[in-house]
């Protein structure tokens, strides 16, 4: 059971994060031409495509694609991040290590690390699995969602 104080710290980094996340898209991602998809259109790709598992994930997590950054909904599919708070922690710090280098990104970084220093561990890890990775935070997903997942997933990483 969560401790009152993490309960807390918890609150405020998801507070921070949803007061944020729409200010990024709108003055850092203008250039960025959004989806314009729902999840029943990406539903309806072939089932082991990514815009389908795209569209199953925002259905299991209760959410919508993020208008702009939709490319990052992408991310938690191919890194199997959830949109816990952990997790979007540790999906920044990946992100770091794969080479994408943006204020968004280091302030989550940063205010996890201060807020949730107990997971530090798992963040590092994070950050060197980012590495592993061919750098893709840069890549538009949307001409491949109709592409089978496993596909993207084995031409994404690094052959070592």
């Amino acid at each position: 059971m969560q401790s009152t104080f993490k309960k807390i710290r918890i609150m405020i980094l998801s507070k921070l994060f949803h007061t944020l996340l729409p200010m990024y898209a709108k003055y850092f991602k203008k250039s960025h031409n959004y989806w314009n998809l729902n999840k029943t259109q990406l539903l309806a790709h072939p089932k082991n495509s990514l815009g389908y598992h795209l569209g199953q994930f925002l259905k299991q997590e209760k959410h919508e694609i993020m208008p702009k950054l939709e490319n990052h909904d992408c991310f938690h599919i191919i890194t199997n991040y959830s949109t816990q708070v952990k997790d979007e922690i540790a999906l920044q710090y990946f992100c770091f290590g794969n080479g994408e280098r943006n204020l968004s990104a280091i302030l989550v970084i940063l205010s996890g690390s201060i807020l949730l220093p107990e997971h530090l561990p798992f963040y590092i890890k994070s950050f060197k699995k980012g590495k592993k990775y061919k750098p893709f935070y840069h890549l538009n997903f949307k001409p491949l969602l109709k592409t089978d997942l496993k596909i993207i997933k084995t031409n994404l990483l690094w052959k070592n």
